[in-house]
């Protein structure tokens, strides 16, 4: 058997060519492992972030369908691609480099995608649970005010949990880097700014306190209004936060992993 024919072939998209060279040869290197990976590296002297993952299985099947029947880009694409979309409406978000694609017999099997690293930074999430909240309040109300200019442009993140929110002070006085954004997008999909908003308050009770998450919401609803793009009834809006938690709440007490160290959040909740 000629081992060529089961090798697989690799598409690279980068704006940098030694980047791009760089990537590929890692690439090639993690696909052979059939590992998932995260972790800093250098791209031709450049810092990076690096994540990749080999598509197996039922992933594999899933994903073949979605990008050659539904033309849907693989997770590590449509993630290159929101983050643009993002940065290029000045929210602060990673510069995406370069993605690898890898496919045999036609089928995806493997993917990376590489950003410049984001140095001296802190998740949001350590945040709050390390900070007293006077100190993070600024932080929670540009959250909510750069959520409501993201959700006015019809951008929903779905996977808004402090994790996912890197702090790093820029000089142009925003903090807050979204991160992990490849489920959403801006696109017609099944989760609303309800979802997004119920991500971040899942730990609301140990990490806000009722008057930090009265200040979020009123914060949020004001610069939607202020962006054109208003909530239409706010008490059925708020109604639809709790549900979305509620629905977090107990997949993670079905999947105590889910919780990731953290234990299970606080069941009942309110907002007002």
């Amino acid at each position: 058997m000629d081992k060529r024919r089961s090798e697989p072939a690799f598409r690279v998209r980068a704006e940098d060519e030694q980047i791009g060279a760089a990537a590929l040869a890692l690439a090639r290197e993690l696909a052979s492992l059939g590992e998932r990976a995260q972790r800093f590296v250098e791209l031709a002297g450049v810092p990076a972030f690096v994540k990749a993952s080999p598509l197996t299985g039922a992933a594999r099947l899933r994903w073949t369908l979605k990008a050659c029947v539904l033309r849907s880009p693989l997770p590590r694409e449509r993630e290159y691609g929101n983050l643009r979309w993002l940065r290029e409406r000045l929210f602060l978000a990673p510069e995406p480099l370069v993605t690898v694609i890898a496919s045999r017999a036609g089928a995806p099997c493997f993917q990376m995608l590489a950003t410049r690293a984001v140095e001296g930074a802190r998740t949001l999430e350590e945040h709050l649970r390390e900070e007293p909240r006077d100190a993070t309040r600024p932080l929670v109300l540009e959250l909510a005010a750069e959520s409501a200019r993201m959700h006015a442009l019809h951008f929903v993140h779905r996977d808004l949990f402090p994790r996912n929110v890197l702090v790093k002070p820029e000089a142009s006085g925003g903090a807050l880097w979204f991160l992990d954004c490849w489920k959403g997008g801006e696109r017609l999909q099944l989760r609303g700014p309800e979802y997004d908003l119920a991500c971040f308050l899942l730990r609301a009770p140990e990490w806000l306190g009722a008057e930090l998450q009265h200040a979020f919401l009123e914060h949020y609803f004001a610069e939607r209004a202020a962006q054109g793009r208003p909530v239409a009834n706010a008490r059925r809006f708020t109604e639809r936060v709790e549900r979305e938690r509620a629905t977090l709440v107990r997949r993670i007490h079905q999947r105590p992993a889910e919780a990731r160290g953290l234990g299970a959040p606080i069941a009942e909740w309110r907002i007002g």
